[in-house]
């Protein structure tokens, strides 16, 4: 996504979400792959600290939109993939 549209994502994320990063996560979710979201992965390639997408996938995973899987051992990054069922409707 240009960086134009993900500082428009943005403005409109803060209006409607009271966040400025959580539009950006949830469209990051609905189009990642089974595996999910790693939000080091997400924060480089936006240019932004991994820190800001702390809070709303916190929030995205007590409302049951995403999970958080266990670490692979040996492994540094925690994915996140959006569940299954609401990620079925979001695509259809």
């Amino acid at each position: 996504m240009p960086q134009q549209d993900v500082e428009r994502l943005r403005e409109v994320s803060v209006r409607v979400f009271g966040n400025r990063y959580r539009a950006e996560l949830m469209w990051a979710l609905a189009s990642a792959d089974e595996r999910g979201v790693c939000l080091g992965d997400l924060a480089a390639a936006r240019n932004a600290p991994a820190s800001v997408y702390q809070a709303p996938i916190r929030a995205l995973v007590e409302a049951g939109l995403a999970e958080r899987l266990t670490r692979t051992p040996g492994e540094r990054r925690r994915w996140y993939p959006a569940q299954r069922q609401r990620r079925a409707l979001a695509v259809s």
